[in-house]
């Protein structure tokens, strides 16, 4: 049985299409965030500029969505708290413009640290509906967190 694939990437011709990549695939999207499969659009034009800081950008990008390390602090210089167990957390919440309400969800996210380091990071994703604002207790997100 063959394994599911470490990360999808799509490399698009521009930034309109890009958009109306996003529109289409959101089905595909959400399928692939649900079974953990990591994602990753890249505009065709900034590979093609060749430029090293953008690929460089992209590699960490990928990198870290493949659970790669990108930076972690060198211990004699981390403040004190991080001596001990830590996990670090954000979130936040998108809502689509004011005429799509009721036809896209909005998406609400939450990363946390997840190593010693707090240098990887897990995500979970929610969907409400479209420009309905309601808070979720932490523990709502975190009991997936793997």
């Amino acid at each position: 049985m063959p394994y599911p694939p470490a990360v999808v990437t799509c490399c698009c011709c521009s930034c309109l299409w890009y958009i109306a990549f996003l529109s289409i695939s959101a089905v595909i999207s959400l399928s692939l965030c649900r079974s953990r499969i990591p994602t990753q659009c890249i505009v065709q034009k900034n590979v093609q500029k060749k430029d090293p800081q953008t690929l460089h950008n992209i590699c960490l990008k990928l990198n870290s969505k493949l659970q790669g390390t990108n930076q972690a602090l060198h211990p004699s210089v981390a403040p004190p708290f991080m001596s001990k167990p830590i996990m670090f957390l954000g979130a936040d919440v998108t809502h689509p413009p004011p005429d799509a309400i009721g036809a896209k969800p909005s998406i609400a996210a939450v990363v946390g640290s997840c190593d010693p380091k707090a240098a990887v990071y897990n995500c979970e994703i929610r969907l409400q509906t479209g420009g309905q604002v309601r808070s979720f207790p932490i523990d709502y997100f975190l009991s997936d967190f793997k």
